[in-house]
C-alpha cells in the first residue's frame, strides 16, 4: 500500500520514504564480549556495505531506527523538509534538550557527554 500523495507529510519521517520503490538494510552484530574496536569494525563493516547503494542514491533517506549511527547527512536522510517544523516543536516542549538521543531532532551530538560512549 502506498498513501496517496495528496496534501502535506503528517509523519516526521523524510519525505523521501512517500515515493520509494524499495528499502535496503544491512545489518551486523557482535556479542557481549566485543571490545569498542571490534564494535566500531563491525559498524564499518556495515557502512561500507552499503556505501554503494548511498552512492548510487544520494536523494534517498532512511528511517532513524534503521540507521547508520554515523549517517553522514543524518537531519536530511532521517526527517528531510520536516526538520524546521520538528525542531520548533522540540524547543517548544523541551528548550532545555531534557529528551535527548543520538541524531534525533535537536540533538547535541557528540558535544553531550551522554554520548561519549558511541564508537
Amino acid at each position: 500500500y502506498v498513501p496517496p500523495n495528496n496534501g502535506p507529510f503528517e509523519t516526521s519521517v523524510t519525505e523521501a520514504w512517500r515515493d520509494c520503490l524499495w528499502s535496503v538494510v544491512a545489518g551486523t552484530f557482535w556479542n557481549y564480549q566485543t571490545d569498542p574496536q571490534g564494535i566500531k569494525a563491525a559498524y564499518d563493516a556495515s557502512t561500507e556495505a552499503m556505501r554503494r547503494v548511498v552512492e548510487l542514491t544520494p536523494e534517498s533517506g532512511t528511517y532513524a531506527a534503521e540507521a547508520n549511527i554515523h549517517e553522514k547527512d543524518h537531519i536530511r536522510s532521517f526527517w528531510g523538509t520536516n526538520y524546521p517544523k520538528l525542531l520548533s516543536i522540540k524547543q517548544k516542549y523541551d528548550p532545555e534538550g531534557v529528551l535527548d538521543c543520538w541524531n534525533c531532532v535537536g540533538s547535541k551530538g557528540r558535544s553531550d557527554d551522554r554520548f561519549s560512549c558511541m564508537v
